[in-house]
């Protein structure tokens, strides 16, 4: 009797089996060659998502971590961020060395989460306090925390100065009430200055509606702060929308379209700080003919005008102005969205 290994179907078999296993092998080299040839120049090795191999990004803060005061640096590395989360790798912000933190770099690090998220992408992201105490009581009592996966939310201080970080994606004037009343609280405000106060941040919240994309973008964000040494209350406030160029270019199409004879002074060439300005002007409206599109950023300008508001800086896109400073300028780096900074006085 033959043995079972010298048989005619366990020849069969042993011969289907090693072809199996070679056009395995044939597969696998074509993947690795492919992925290779599609990432080429990453110093990382990809594979296909069964077993994709993570790597960790340790990003490290800027110093000073402000879009303010420290635009180009800030952003440039929120890129790396957009890069590292596009990838789905797993990120760690070191803020070890940060010696100076502004709000709108809390906010627009809140935003560029929410976004990711709501594009359907899972996060995987860590990170440590600022070595410096001044520092890190900023960032805690902001209410950065309370955004992100912090295990003892409890146990977060609270400033009475601070009027920590809230969000959404509609107007919510129960929301703006609250913070008229955290200024009128903490200064001399008159009712004419609530009122504007109170219209402002509508205003900010209306402009997200009306001009941010459906999803992933639309949220904002906000926060306040009463400082001491200038008796004033500072207000930030973030949205991931449709940036203020985009929706000046926009406008100015809807124009063209309706008036055939239209000429537009703009070309493609036209910084984009410059149409924040005319924005900000009231230059450009949409044919809609709604008395509350194109009147928010005009409106929020003349209280700085007037002097209500202090230190009004617009960041969007790549432009940037500082309106007390008169510095109308495009940034090399790009915000994803609008920021508005501003004292009441």
């Amino acid at each position: 009797m033959k043995k079972i290994y010298q048989s005619h179907k366990w020849k069969r078999h042993s011969q289907r089996r090693s072809e199996r296993e070679h056009k395995r092998d044939v597969y696998r080299h074509w993947l690795r060659i492919y992925y290779r040839q599609e990432n080429i120049g990453q110093s990382h090795e990809h594979y296909p998502s069964s077993s994709r191999r993570h790597k960790d990004v340790d990003l490290l803060v800027p110093t000073i971590f402000s879009v303010i005061k420290n635009p180009e640096e800030t952003l440039a590395l929120f890129m790396d961020f957009n890069h590292a989360a596009s990838r789905r790798e797993n990120i760690h912000f070191d803020m070890s060395s940060v010696s100076e933190i502004t709000p709108d770099a809390i906010l627009y690090m809140l935003s560029r989460f929410r976004y990711f998220e709501r594009s359907g992408k899972r996060l995987s992201v860590s990170g440590n306090i600022p070595r410096d105490p001044l520092c890190a009581t900023i960032l805690v009592t902001s209410g950065f925390l309370k955004h992100v996966s912090y295990p003892n939310k409890g146990s977060i201080p609270k400033d009475l100065n601070v009027l920590d970080v809230v969000s959404g994606r509609k107007v919510l004037p129960d929301i703006a009430q609250k913070f008229v009343s955290f200024a009128r609280d903490r200064l001399p405000v008159a009712k004419d200055t609530s009122r504007s106060i109170y219209k402002t941040v509508i205003e900010c919240m209306a402009n997200t509606r009306d001009h941010a994309y459906p999803r992933p973008g639309g949220d904002w964000w906000l926060m306040a702060s009463y400082r001491k040494d200038t008796r004033t209350v500072h207000f930030t406030f973030v949205d991931n929308g449709m940036t203020i160029p985009a929706t000046v270019r926009k406008k100015i199409a809807e124009v063209v379209s309706s008036i055939a004879t239209a000429l537009v002074p703009i070309s493609s060439g036209t910084r984009e700080s410059d149409l924040i300005n005319s924005a900000l002007l009231g230059k450009y409206r949409t044919r809609t003919g709604l008395s509350y599109r194109g009147k928010g950023l005009p409106s929020i300008y003349a209280q700085s005008r007037n002097r209500r508001i202090k230190n009004l800086t617009i960041v969007s896109s790549h432009g940037y102005i500082d309106v007390e400073a008169n510095i109308v300028k495009d940034l090399q780096q790009k915000f994803q969205g609008t920021l508005l900074s501003w004292d009441f006085v």
